[in-house]
């Protein structure tokens, strides 16, 4: 505290007690009591001036960012974004991945050689779920935080501006998951960045042309202009607002058209290089992907192979139904609509088997399921292997195969601790959940299921996972793993031709899992990540299970996957653009493999607004924003940063803060839930006016109608006039009625 204002170092430190998830209200009792350690007294910050300190970070942190693109000179800088859902709200995670100084050492400008580094743009609230609103939504991000860089004075001497039309140029590629919209939102922004390269180009052609050609081109546009709007006498009677669209539309109109005539006169070098934007998926997407492929494929070939499917795993409200139309006493009995709807609901095998061991050992609500009980239980059985069950409910990836490690590796405890919490109860009993998990544990075909599981995991995901996103991976390019993803699918189809030695090889008492590893894993033979589990699957297959139904389902499986993975690397074949791309544009567009940032950033923001509801996502974008994007290197050791700065953050964050960010973000959401709602209330009366009209319509076709008699029927009556009669009559004749299908018979 110096000349009655808090030190830029309190500042810093409290910008860091706030990224560290203390609350607000209380950083400032904490930054009381640490400096009375010391022997210095200071006055207590409020949490008001705390929330200013947190606004000064995230303004920093845009300010940052956008000189960091500003400056980027086309090298690297892709985008990544990924969408979620909170409490009906949707939100959109954006990071972008460029090279950056190292402000530690100095540097102003980045060095073209230097590993690229991922910025994140913080967590945006989207209107809606759609590719062009994730485009506007990117467009008014970038432009905004452009704007405050603006405000700095010492922005005031950079050669390089931020804008959209600057930042489209130098997009070189995006980075998302495999999901429709998430494509689309790709291929918006290409569409975008291609418009605008041929408007740029027809604004240079403009600019370069000489008066008299000028002066012809304007003519010739206001005689077409005119002509569109209706001739010279609807154009005169236009009022100015009028006017200046028509301006505007026709002055990009023309620019692209002389844009599109200097694109098509370009080489195909020269267009490739203004078109340059790639897409890639998320390689953990990929992988679940594939895993869940296989899966399907599995389950379907009990009825391929004909083999007796796992035993059906019913919930509660199915259970009876399902267990009477399965009694093999029933004999021949027809089954009810209530047992075929239960039949046709329950699921089997084990996939579903993890899920529901996962729901009783480790619940997503910590007041049900087992919680401690499982882990204490095992800790006591298996005191160096235990741990917690694997979080299937999450969808993380490569928990479920996890989970039947869990459950090949510790299949003993398992069936003792279902035991003892039978025993455990005042009336030993089981609920339909833990029974449910002991038919599976004694069903051999759901033991089968898990062991190829286990197997794919093992052998595929795993090692495939430690290339992509392992250690040492920090600076892989996303774009240059078309070979490896040709690779895992070579291994895929490896792996089902030679079925049998590989099980052969699995359950042979002299191999060592580290050999097996070695022999069959893919990529670079890595050892098991779960080599134990392998093992009790091994005893499992070898003293147990039917070799032939692990054999069937390990093909079927592996030959699923196979095809999954060749759908999800798509981007990667003989022929596209990543493939036509050289090594120095898949370099100038690199993204990372895996979409981590903006996967964590999302789940980052559920669980801060679950402890704290009451934060505003500005809070969020701004204590996140300035911890990730390093931006206390930025403040205090950039030349970029002025002393001059310090003075326009305060004031910029006051002014964002009076602004109310979070009120305005809300207002516009209930804004755009009651468009909606209107435009759907709209096209209700809409349906329900043209219902109206076709009534009265056929009303007055039947008052025209003469009925039918003897004298006035001829052979030429056609199916129409027969159903006009048939209408004209049940108006007036109680005996007739209308059935469902039209026809219409005596009551």
């Amino acid at each position: 505290f110096a000349k009655g204002e808090y030190t830029r170092a309190t500042r810093s430190v409290v910008r860091w007690i706030a990224s560290s998830g203390c609350p607000q209200a209380q950083i400032g009792g904490i930054v009381q009591r640490v400096a009375s350690i010391f022997g210095v007294l200071v006055r207590k910050i409020s949490r008001r001036a705390v929330a200013n300190m947190i606004m000064e970070g995230g303004i920093a942190s845009e300010t940052q960012v956008a000189r960091e693109m500003a400056q980027s000179n086309s090298q690297c800088l892709t985008i990544s974004v990924d969408g979620t859902s909170h409490r009906k709200s949707e939100y959109e995670g954006q990071h972008v991945h460029l090279r950056v100084p190292d402000y530690e050492s100095g540097q102003s400008v980045s060095c073209p050689i230097s590993k690229p580094i991922t910025r994140t743009l913080g967590v945006a609230s989207a209107l809606r779920k759609s590719a062009d609103a994730s485009l506007a939504g990117l467009k008014s991000r970038i432009e905004g935080m452009a704007n405050t860089m603006r405000h700095f004075p010492s922005s005031q001497g950079l050669q390089a501006d931020l804008s959209w039309r600057a930042f489209l140029k130098k997009a070189k590629g995006m980075l998302s998951d495999h999901a429709s919209v998430e494509k689309s939102k790709a291929e918006k922004f290409g569409e975008a960045k291609h418009l605008d390269a041929i408007r740029e180009l027809g604004e240079k052609q403009l600019e370069a042309m000489i008066p008299e050609d000028l002066r012809r081109f304007m003519h010739e546009s206001y005689v077409e202009k005119v002509e569109n709007a209706g001739g010279f006498e609807v154009w005169a009677k236009m009022d100015a607002t009028e006017v200046a669209h028509r301006d505007l539309v026709q002055f990009q109109v023309l620019t692209e058209r002389l844009g599109q005539t200097v694109y098509d006169s370009l080489d195909e070098d020269e267009r490739a290089a203004l078109d340059l934007f790639l897409w890639a998926g998320c390689c953990s997407h990929k992988d679940q992907n594939s895993f869940d492929g296989g899966n399907r494929a599995m389950m379907a070939a009990y009825s391929e192979f004909n083999m007796p499917k796992p035993v059906p795993l019913a919930n509660k409200a199915n259970a009876a139904f399902v267990a009477r139309a399965l009694d093999p006493s029933r004999g021949n009995k027809p089954l009810s609509k209530e047992e075929q709807d239960a039949v046709l609901a329950t699921t089997h095998g084990g996939y579903k088997f993890a899920n529901l061991v996962g729901m009783l050992c480790e619940n997503k609500d910590d007041k049900r399921g087992l919680g401690d009980v499982y882990l204490n239980h095992m800790m006591s059985l298996y005191p160096d292997d235990a741990h917690r069950f694997s979080r299937v409910h999450n969808s993380r990836f490569q928990s479920v195969g996890e989970a039947a490690a869990d459950i090949i590796q510790f299949y003993d405890g398992l069936v003792l601790l279902l035991g003892d919490v039978r025993d455990g109860k005042t009336k030993a009993s089981l609920t339909n959940l833990e029974h449910n998990i002991l038919k599976g544990l004694q069903d051999d075909a759901t033991l089968s299921e898990l062991c190829i599981l286990l197997i794919y995991h093992n052998l595929v995901s795993s090692p495939y996972m430690s290339q992509v996103r392992g250690l040492g991976t920090d600076g892989l390019n996303a774009l240059d793993l078309g070979p490896l993803h040709r690779d895992v699918v070579n291994h895929c189809q490896s792996i089902g031709d030679s079925a049998d030695r590989f099980l052969e090889d699995l359950i042979d008492t002299n191999n060592s899992m580290e050999e097996i590893s070695y022999r069959w894993s893919f990529g670079k033979h890595l050892n098991f990540v779960r080599p134990q589990a392998m093992e009790a699957a091994a005893t499992f297959i070898r003293n147990r299970l039917d070799k032939e139904v692990v054999k069937c389902l390990l093909v079927a499986f592996f030959a699923g996957s196979k095809r999954t993975w060749e759908r999800f690397s798509a981007e990667f074949a003989s022929g596209g653009l990543i493939d036509h791309a050289s090594a120095a544009q898949r370099l100038a567009a690199w993204m990372p493999a895996t979409n981590d940032h903006n996967e964590g950033i999302l789940g980052l923001l559920r669980r801060i607004l679950r402890l704290y509801p009451r934060l505003g996502l500005h809070q969020f974008n701004s204590i996140h924003m300035w911890k990730f994007n390093h931006t206390d290197n930025f403040m205090w050791h950039s030349p970029l940063w002025a002393d001059n700065d310090w003075e326009a953050l305060k004031k910029s964050a006051r002014e964002r803060l009076a602004s109310k960010p979070e009120q305005a973000r809300r207002k516009a959401e209930a804004q755009h839930r009651k468009q909606v709602v209107e435009i759907h209330r709209k096209q209700m009366q809409e349906r329900a006016d043209k219902q109206d009209r076709k009534a009265e319509a056929r009303v007055e076709l039947l008052s025209k109608v003469v009925p039918f008699t003897a004298a006035n029927v001829n052979d030429k009556v056609r199916n129409t006039d027969l159903d006009l009669q048939i209408d004209y009559r049940t108006q007036f004749d109680s005996t007739l009625r209308a059935t469902p299908k039209g026809y219409y018979k005596v009551k």
